[in-house]
């Protein structure tokens, strides 16, 4: 069984931007907020490895405080147990920050892999969640943009029947998820509202709900994220919801 925990479902201009904490230790995206919400609720203690999907403020902006959350809580020391998983342009941006370096010794202070283009391998967090990079369109390809697909063994070393699939930002919903694939996973699929044209094919950085209805019809195991709107076709996914996968 999978644990998903929305930390936040909305977009750029919501307070509670997208993030989600999986089986209490991996975050996929943090906001601002949603470190602050980690801080007062004491969950940030517990993680161990971080995911982002794509350098847009809604989903990156909390590094900074994760990072000198937990210097501040290590004594400044060079040992911290944080992994965190980005792309290049991620990793370039918080060096010119500053905030990747230690600020006394001059040693990274935590392990930062940075993922190749296209990467499609599944890497394996101490937790034994696997997370295996699914590239999307964002900003009409402008950016580096991924969704994850994460899988979990059980104490039988067997996998777990239903894998978890965030989706994070996309300009058009993926038409090769197909009925079978939809049976073996809980998608929580970007249902964005930031569309220009309303017959949603110009101008646009999210799905409609409508469009992803139009490829895939009504399906429990899809679940909207990334919108403040109330949705028709589907169960949105509200800030503080627990899924058991």
């Amino acid at each position: 069984m999978i644990k998903v925990k929305i930390l936040g479902s909305g977009g750029a201009f919501d307070s509670d931007s997208s993030s989600y904490l999986i089986d209490n230790h991996t975050l996929v995206d943090c906001s601002e907020n949603t470190i602050l919400s980690l801080i007062k609720s004491k969950e940030i203690d517990s993680i161990t490895d971080v995911f982002f999907t794509h350098i847009h403020q809604d989903h990156v902006s909390g590094l900074e405080k994760l990072l000198y959350y937990f210097l501040i809580k290590n004594e400044f020391k060079d040992d911290i147990n944080l992994k965190i998983h980005a792309h290049q342009d991620v990793y370039d941006y918080y060096k010119t920050l500053g905030v990747l370096k230690s600020p006394f010794g001059g040693l990274y202070s935590f392990d930062f892999e940075v993922l190749e283009k296209n990467w499609r391998s599944t890497i394996y967090t101490k937790e034994g969640l696997g997370f295996t990079k699914i590239p999307t369109i964002h900003m009409n390809g402008t950016i580096d943009s991924y969704g994850y697909v994460i899988t979990k063994r059980d104490i039988k070393s067997k996998w777990l029947e239903k894998s978890v699939f965030i989706t994070s930002d996309m300009d058009s919903p993926l038409d090769y998820l197909s009925k079978e694939v939809l049976n073996s996973m809980v998608v929580f699929h970007d249902m964005g509202f930031t569309c220009i044209d309303k017959k949603y094919n110009k101008y646009k950085f999210h799905c409609s709900e409508q469009e992803v209805y139009d490829i895939y019809g009504e399906d429990e195991n899809i679940i909207g994220i990334h919108t403040s709107s109330n949705l028709k076709y589907y169960r949105k996914a509200n800030k503080g919801d627990i899924f058991y996968i």
